[in-house]
């Protein structure tokens, strides 16, 4: 008997960045479904946000607005529903998002785990949302 999906929400700032973001959510989509995307557009300029309207996919939730880096994933963050959020840049694609996932559930919950060097230097992070806002998010950096 295959093991359940626990629900994650993926937590993603943008701009300018449609041509990497959209495959990714797609790819990501398929490989774990039990997701949601939530998104904050920096008012892209390459229609970033209307392309990610267009997917027409009740699992997305995006806002444009203007931020920073930082108050961007704080938005985005916010916006969720699961209560395990990974935040990753949007050109970050992870394979394999379940094992990732089993590692920060059986030794990091309720703790911070960073995964470095995911693509190209990127990194993600699986924190909890309720350690997430008690420590009061990112500072409103770039």
């Amino acid at each position: 008997m295959d093991k359940p999906m626990m629900p994650i929400s993926i937590c993603i700032t943008t701009y300018q960045s449609g041509e990497v973001l959209i495959p990714n959510i797609e790819r990501i989509s398929e490989s774990y479904p039990d997701i949601e995307f939530c998104i904050t557009d920096n008012f892209s300029n390459d229609n970033t946000y209307e392309k990610i309207k267009k997917l027409n996919n009740d699992k997305i939730k995006i806002k444009k607005i203007k931020s920073t880096r930082g108050k961007g994933r704080n938005i985005a963050v916010e916006t969720a529903t699961s209560e395990i959020i990974l935040i990753i840049d949007a050109d970050v694609y992870i394979n394999n998002i379940e094992k990732y996932l089993d590692i920060y559930i059986s030794k990091y919950y309720g703790k911070i785990l960073n995964i470095i060097g995911i693509n190209k230097g990127s990194w993600a992070m699986f924190i909890t949302k309720s350690l997430f806002l008690n420590l009061e998010g990112f500072p409103d950096l770039n």
